[in-house]
């Protein structure tokens, strides 16, 4: 992905989430997090072809289609996302 050797694109992900409520990504897009080290040690979800390249990121990866995980939210696709109730924190 190249989004994930985008310099400019990791430091304003990490600068922004220091001051975010709430973070939110779906399908891949949980990669980009998970390369600024904001994803380390959470639990997070990713479409399901993607899960071991996550998880070899530092991410504790959960199978469910929608994961809270404050202040972040992952998605597994972006139709998965809308079809069912999501996994609550904790």
């Amino acid at each position: 992905m190249p989004a994930l050797n985008d310099k400019a694109l990791l430091a304003w992900v990490r600068h922004a989430s220091d001051h975010a409520t709430w973070m939110a990504s779906v399908c891949t897009g949980a990669s980009i997090y998970a390369a600024v080290g904001i994803l380390a040690g959470r639990r997070a979800t990713t479409h399901w072809a993607f899960r071991d390249v996550l998880a070899s990121m530092g991410v504790n990866i959960y199978p469910g289609r929608v994961v809270f995980d404050e202040p972040f939210v992952s998605g597994a696709g972006v139709s998965a996302c809308g079809c069912r109730k999501p996994v609550p924190p904790g």
